[in-house]
């Protein structure tokens, strides 16, 4: 399995169009919809402009095939050590794996361009996928928000989990010994 990351371009932005009209909605609500091509020119185009300075924003590919998209971006104030990670992709290629090797390039990414000290992901408490996802790449629940999110009408709680540096660089480590 190949999956790899790649930054977005406006040559993409059908393909981001495609993604963003097919994706999974159930736990996302800030996608205009129906999304169309101007929609993605323009994420494309802020996400360019703000590419390493506040964030990183990536399509991932999959054997060459874009089938989602990623980004950790750098939270401000007295935040400004915290980013948020967010990442979708194409229904066919979930439970696959892929996320799971996307979150773990982009975190890397994340921590080897941004001098900040944790990742922290928002995560619907019966989305089950994300929340094993986010286990799975050594984020830790670190604490759920009651009500802390409201769509089609219902309040829901959210799960909150965070990976610090600290720790991700001693699982790097122990891993780079086995």
């Amino acid at each position: 399995m190949n999956v790899s990351l790649k930054r977005w371009n406006l040559d993409d932005a059908a393909y981001l169009t495609r993604l963003c009209q097919r994706v999974d909605r159930l736990y996302l609500d800030y996608l205009p919809q129906p999304y169309n091509i101007t929609d993605a020119q323009f994420f494309i185009s802020n996400a360019g402009k703000r590419e390493g300075k506040t964030g990183i924003y990536r399509a991932i590919l999959f054997d060459g095939q874009i089938v989602g998209s990623i980004s950790v971006e750098v939270c401000s104030d007295v935040r400004s050590k915290d980013s948020n990670l967010g990442y979708m992709v194409l229904p066919e290629f979930c439970r696959l794996g892929i996320a799971t090797q996307a979150v773990n390039l982009a975190v890397a990414e994340a921590f080897s361009t941004f001098d900040i000290l944790r990742v922290t992901a928002e995560v619907a408490e019966h989305n089950t996928a994300s929340r094993a996802l986010l286990k799975k790449c050594n984020f830790l629940l670190e604490g759920v928000k009651d009500c802390g999110f409201y769509k089609d009408g219902k309040a829901c709680s959210l799960c909150i989990y965070g990976l610090l540096r600290r720790n991700y660089e001693n699982h790097r480590k122990i891993n780079a010994w086995i």
